[in-house]
């Protein structure tokens, strides 16, 4: 995974959060609820093995299929897409990051319009795959006409556009934006320490089921009696014991 993120020339990268522990947890869901319907209808169960190796070569998608069939070893291209130019983010004139991408020979020439450009008229990008072949060209000529207005502006203009843009975030906006508020992404909930905490909600939502956090994350050890006398049936004594020899806190 660190082999395909990173700068085009520069060293590998790591990926900024832990995708493949959270992408390892989203297959055993799915393969957990798989065996439960299963079970539903066969009366069989089974054992299910998940593991983070096996879900970072899976992540590789159609760039392990491209390596296996074809032979073709990808690269790093930072923000840019290896067979569509332009896709990828441009800075701006206030020292901040668009992304725009052009899947197709009519989106690029609407944002050619849009940014009041007719490269789309050179044969050299008339096409995705002449595009492809002149990109240094291409997005050093775009690169350029971005810096000269500011995100604001740029955003204004592809308001209404087709093809795919946004600006890179940082934290502040991205909860401050409106659709993310709009998708009720934050519950607060009381800490017995930290008091008011807030925290991500699900980003799944069930018509008829409130799935926001009802807890908060526990302190040490919060709730080992509780868990020890419900699933494993210990009584006091059985506690008594194991807080005595250091088992338990």
């Amino acid at each position: 995974m660190m082999h395909i993120t990173g700068p085009e020339n520069g060293e590998p990268c790591k990926i900024g959060t832990a995708m493949t522990d959270i992408s390892t947890g989203l297959y055993a869901q799915g393969a957990i609820l798989a065996a439960l319907f299963r079970r539903h209808r066969t009366g069989r169960g089974t054992k299910i093995d998940c593991n983070l190796l096996s879900t970072q070569v899976a992540n590789l998608v159609n760039l392990g299929s491209n390596f296996l069939n074809a032979g073709t070893v990808p690269r790093r291209w930072g923000t840019a897409h290896e067979s569509i130019v332009p896709y990828q983010g441009f800075q701006t004139e206030d020292g901040q990051n668009l992304i725009v991408g052009a899947g197709s020979d009519e989106q690029f020439i609407s944002l050619c319009r849009r940014m009041a450009v007719d490269y789309y008229e050179n044969e050299k990008f008339a096409s995705n795959k002449a595009r492809v072949a002149n990109r240094v060209e291409l997005i050093k000529l775009l690169a350029s006409r971005f810096a000269e207005e500011t995100l604001e502006e740029w955003l204004a203009r592809f308001a209404t556009a087709k093809f795919p843009f946004g600006p890179v975030n940082t934290f502040a906006q991205v909860f401050a934006d409106p659709q993310v508020r709009h998708n009720d992404m934050v519950s607060e909930v009381d800490h017995k320490k930290a008091g008011r905490v807030r925290l991500l909600n699900n980003p799944v939502t069930f018509k008829d089921c409130n799935l926001a956090p009802r807890l908060p994350p526990p302190l040490l050890g919060e709730h080992t009696d509780a868990v020890l006398r419900e699933y494993l049936k210990f009584d006091d004594n059985s506690l008594s014991d194991l807080r005595s020899s250091g088992v338990i806190s």
